[in-house]
């Protein structure tokens, strides 16, 4: 599964909008990220770095290990 098949996944899950999603990680240590942000970081348009994988982990109770191994698929462009 995609990163942001993951990350999408989790968002509605918890029934929130993306801009929900933003305000959730907020408050999970990240800068404040926009409603555009969390569209594409669920688009695979922009990867995420350590510290938005932590906070998606904690926000959404998801295994970082998991979000990790799927960043790492898509950073090296294979969809394993």
């Amino acid at each position: 599964m995609r990163l942001g098949e993951i990350l999408k996944a989790a968002r509605f899950g918890r029934g929130l909008s993306q801009e929900q999603a933003a305000e959730l990680l907020s408050r999970h240590g990240v800068d404040a990220p926009s409603k555009q942000s969390v569209c594409n970081y669920e688009a695979g348009r922009r990867l995420l770095g350590p510290a938005l994988l932590l906070a998606y982990a904690e926000a959404f109770q998801l295994d970082l290990a998991v979000l990790c191994k799927a960043a790492a698929r898509e950073d090296r462009g294979t969809r394993r």
